[in-house]
């Protein structure tokens, strides 16, 4: 969508390997998702002044699944200005 934030390769590998595995992560991020996204690096000006916190995230293995599929490049990966709405493109 054309008001989408792109997060680069190496901020969507970290956020997925956290949200795998890290259960203090995953209790952070689901609280405050914009405060995390800034911590990996992404630039507050590209994510909405407030993004309310997070009243489900997926399981851990859904996480899993899609990072092992970043990391063998068959997705394009980014974070919505709606998060915690992570989408992928597969395929180039």
């Amino acid at each position: 969508m054309a008001n989408d934030t792109v997060i680069p390769k190496a901020q969507a590998v970290a956020l997925l390997q956290k949200l795998s595995t890290d259960d203090a992560f995953r209790a952070a991020y689901k609280a405050n998702p914009r405060d995390v996204l800034i911590d990996l690096g992404v630039h507050a000006s590209a994510l909405s002044a407030s993004m309310a916190p997070l009243t489900t995230l997926a399981d851990k293995l859904v996480f899993a699944h899609a990072l092992a599929q970043v990391q063998a490049d068959l997705a394009e990966c980014h974070s919505c200005l709606r998060p915690p709405t992570v989408q992928f493109s597969f395929g180039k």
